[in-house]
């Protein structure tokens, strides 16, 4: 699980404060044989593309697309809020990219801490546990309806927790919406999130109940210092967008232009199919442009800066045309334009 999901590791942090090293060392131990049975069976090189490309994006929620309400976590709601996109998000509370950032990485540290000073205080280890796996369960930027049977500790804990029978009954309650709310796929946003607000109100609820294990002073001073890095967050603006009006399938794999149209081509259940568009331009060239370390060149000039794989530059006009993985997960491309912001600058 460690090796195919992000949010486990997290529980080596658990081990650490509660002072387990001798259980850290034996689940080190077991996931390194577990990691290394199947390298042996298969290729090495499968490993290190998932490593070096897929593990990463993959904790960062490019998994298919740039939106999905279906992974219901708090990484997704925030850049719902404030991540503008012409297609997929137009209709943002505000486009603040840098605001988004800084709320999630607020946020982190926040659940972070709570869960290092319930960890130190808190003597029900069983508890504790089960709180580091649903904490996981909230930084993790996308959720499977699978994952939820982590809940059952949760359920567990709760069961045993000395609170009244009314506070156990809204726990279970915040449980029961948790579990079934993937049925509810017709709301929009943001009451689609249902199921992120009950996870939410429940961890909140959590802590309420175990108010007395947390250090708020403590924590007040480690929100602040973990503001004051918020300027190191901001990162170069990409400028790059849709090459149509629309999102090209998700395994969108070529495209050409040739005389007035341009082609698409993309597989589906029926194998490989084209789509075929007007599409009118008065040059193209296919030299100028040029992929070097992931980045697209122009007359020897980086005009990207993104992680994202990139396939197929072709200057059209004033802009540059070619296939883009961002934010969708690794080999989902999509057909992006960049405008050339200055040309007679790039020399």
């Amino acid at each position: 699980a460690v090796s195919l999901k992000v949010f486990p590791i997290i529980l080596i942090g658990f081990l650490i404060v509660k002072k387990e090293f001798k259980a850290l060392s034996w689940f080190l131990i077991c996931t390194f044989i577990l990691f290394f049975i199947p390298i042996v069976i298969t290729d090495y090189e499968l490993y290190k593309f998932y490593f070096t490309q897929v593990l990463f994006r993959a904790n960062n929620g490019e998994i298919s697309a740039a939106f999905v309400d279906s992974y219901q976590s708090v990484f997704m709601f925030l850049k719902r809020l404030f991540i503008y996109d012409k297609i997929d998000n137009p209709m943002v509370f505000y486009n603040g990219p840098i605001l988004f950032k800084t709320l999630l990485y607020i946020f982190k540290i926040f659940i972070l801490s709570i869960l290092y000073f319930i960890t130190k205080n808190q003597r029900n280890s069983f508890l504790v546990f089960s709180l580091w796996l649903f904490g996981s369960l909230i930084l993790s930027p996308y959720q499977s309806t699978y994952l939820l049977i982590l809940l059952m500790l949760m359920f567990l804990s709760i069961s045993k927790l000395n609170i009244s029978i009314s506070q156990k009954v809204f726990c279970f309650l915040m449980l029961f919406i948790i579990s079934n709310s993937s049925f509810l796929k017709w709301l929009i946003f943001p009451f689609n999130y249902l199921r992120l607000f009950a996870v939410i109100i429940l961890f909140f609820a959590l802590l309420y109940y175990q108010r007395n294990f947390i250090r708020y002073k403590i924590m007040l001073v480690i929100l602040v210092l973990s503001i004051i890095t918020i300027p190191f967050l901001a990162n170069k603006k990409e400028y790059f967008e849709n090459a149509l009006h629309y999102k090209t399938p998700i395994l969108t794999f070529d495209y050409t232009l040739k005389n007035d149209t341009l082609e698409y081509y993309y597989w589906n259940k029926n194998g490989i199919n084209k789509k075929t568009l007007p599409f009118e331009r008065k040059k193209i060239d296919t030299t100028m442009a040029y992929i070097k370390n992931k980045q697209i060149f122009y007359k020897g000039k980086p005009l990207t800066f993104d992680n994202s794989n990139k396939l197929k530059p072709i200057v059209v006009d004033k802009s540059i045309f070619f296939l883009s993985d961002n934010n969708r997960g690794v080999g989902f491309y999509n057909l992006c334009k960049l405008p050339i912001q200055n040309e007679h600058s790039i020399k």
